[in-house]
This record gives C-alpha cells, structure tokens and sequence, in this order.
C-alpha cells in the first residue's frame, strides 16, 4: 500500500483527534458495561474481563474524532468465536486494520497470526498470549512533526465500575517483554516529539451521587487519565511520575494525565528480557487526584465518588520506530476491606 502523509488531515480534524488520543483512549471512556460473568474469588474482584481474549477483538477505524468506535474488522479467530468481542483493538493513524486485500489470517499451531502492511498481532486465547508489531517506516512518509497524529496498535476495554472507597489494595499485574524498539529516523530524529512507547492506562470517573449538586459533588462524568507505563524508547532506565493537563489548543480536553514513576515497580528495560509487573496502583489513585486538585482539575469531585472503569494497553509510535512486543498474565485484581 502507498504511504500516506498524516499530515494531509485538515487542522481542525488534527486537534479535535489529537485531544480523544492524547492518552488514548475512547471516544466516551468509561460507558457502563455488564459485570463479568466469572465467578469472583472472595475477597477480591478481577476487574479484565476475557483476559485469554477467548472472545478476539473488534478493530476500530484509522480516525478518533471520525469514526470513533466504529468496527471495521472482528479478529474471530477464522470464524471460530461466537460471542461478541469484548476487547476493542485501536489502529489511530493507520491505514490499514488487517481488512485489505493484502492482509493475511492463519492458525499456527494454537496461536491466531494476523498481519497487513504495517502490523502483527499474535493470539493464543488458550494461554492469554499476544504479540503486537508495527513497522511505523510504512505509515509514515515523512519525519513525524509536532502536531500531527501518529499510529497506535492497543488494546482497551470498559468494565464493572469499580468504588475505589473499597478497596484495601488493587494489584495491577502483567508479564511483558520488549521485542524491539528500532529508531529508524537518522539524523531526523528528535526526543521532544518522537519515540516508541509501551503503556497501561486507566480512567477514574466523577459518579456523582443521585440528587448532589455540581457545588456538592462536581461534573458527572467528569474523569482523569491514570498511566501505568511499561516502557519508552528515551527513558529505558524508567520515567518518573508525571502530572500534565491535555491542553493547549482549540479542542482539547482539559484532562489530568498522571503517570505513575515506572522507576517504582521495573528495573531497566533491555530488549528481549522478560519482565513481570505486579504493583498496587491504588496509592498512586490518590495522588493523582491530589494532582488534579492542586492543579484545580475535577472541580468539587470527591475522591470517594471516583470510578474505575476502562483501560487500554499497548504501543503509541509516533516516530519513525519498529516496534514489537509480547506478554501474557494480564489482570487487575481489586481487593476489598473487610467489612
């Protein structure tokens, strides 16, 4: 396929798209789903559902701010899946979403292998195993420059609301590694603007309770961007904790984006290692709504009406990278206080 410019985007189309992928996300993150049909041990709740992705996933479309949640192709295993997907897959910025003439399906052994121009994804829902590639030198025909989109192969999903209030801990838990993280960009390459980079996100959103004012309890609604990162091309040594607002320009959401310190739960990342992550990302909650605070974000929201209820997980590039990666072990166990 001929590479496309990014830049051929008209500008509005760029900021109103550049303020829903600014952490990701969907275009309504957070729209109450069914609660899982898995039996839950006592005392805690596995908030992931179909964390084997027994059920493939649904691919959405190159634009955010065009087509939203729009599928354009179900990953169902050859036409063995009989559910509908409960994971969605977000291809933002890229062309292609294995549903062109030049796109391959196949069964290896017990893994589903999927690829196009740019991307491969890998599944084995026996084991709960995915592989994601994505050559950015096919989308990209030009060094990416500030301001334009950039392509995306994640994964995300909305689940059970979750009242952090009661929660002793919450274990955020996955085993990962990184493939490889080719810069391609020579000369052109510039850290500010470029990179490839491995990310767990979540949203906390304002409920607010039935009858409260805005003055009593805020917007509902009303929602901040929780980062888990894994890995970023600049800071293989791992990144500090970090507080911006998704700002300036036309069309943005005005969002806190907190990032937990990754310096915190992982070693340096080389490629190749495995590595296992499993955190309790509750107290950083609470920080990032101090943050939110401080920086007079969720006006009037109260901590105890904070929800958790989405996710998404996987490789943003904006720069000219080849990236890839695997993991498998993915789960957000949340543990409830003792009544």
């Amino acid at each position: 396929m001929k590479k496309r410019w990014l830049r051929s985007l008209s500008c509005a189309l760029l900021v109103s798209a550049t303020a829903l992928m600014t952490a990701c996300g969907p275009t309504t993150p957070g729209d109450p789903v069914t609660p899982p049909d898995e039996p839950e041990d006592p005392g805690y709740i596995e908030v992931i559902r179909d964390n084997h992705f027994e059920r493939g996933f649904d691919v959405k479309g190159e634009f955010p701010a065009v087509t939203g949640s729009q599928v354009f192709k179900t990953l169902d295993y050859l036409g063995t899946v009989t559910q509908p997907a409960i994971w969605q897959m977000a291809r933002w910025y890229n062309p292609e979403g294995f549903d062109t003439e030049t796109s391959t399906e196949e069964k290896v052994e017990d893994t589903y292998v999927y690829t196009d121009s740019s991307k491969v994804v890998k599944v084995n829902p026996e084991t709960g195993y995915l592989y994601t590639e994505l050559d950015a030198s096919k989308v990209y025909d030009h060094p990416r420059e500030n301001g334009e989109g950039w392509p995306h192969i994640l994964i995300e999903q909305n689940f059970e609301s979750i009242d952090i209030t009661r929660a002793e801990k919450i274990i955020a838990s996955i085993s990962f590694r990184i493939l490889r993280c080719d810069n391609l960009m020579g000369d052109d390459y510039n850290s500010n603007i470029h990179t490839g980079h491995f990310l767990w996100y979540f949203t906390l959103r304002n409920e607010v309770p039935e009858g409260a004012t805005f003055e009593e309890a805020g917007q509902n609604g009303d929602y901040l961007w929780y980062g888990v990162p894994l890995y970023d091309y600049r800071t293989p040594n791992g990144m500090d904790e970090s507080a911006v607002v998704d700002g300036g320009a036309a069309g943005t959401t005005g969002k806190l984006i907190y990032s937990m310190p990754s310096k915190e739960y992982l070693p340096p990342i080389e490629i190749g290692t495995l590595y296992q992550v499993e955190v309790d990302i509750l107290p950083y909650m609470k920080k990032a709504y101090q943050k939110a605070q401080e920086m007079k974000l969720l006006q009037n929201v109260k901590f105890e009406n904070l929800r958790f209820n989405y996710m998404n997980l996987g490789w943003e590039v904006p720069g000219t990278f080849h990236v890839a990666s695997e993991f498998t072990n993915l789960s957000v166990k949340v543990y409830l206080k003792s009544e």
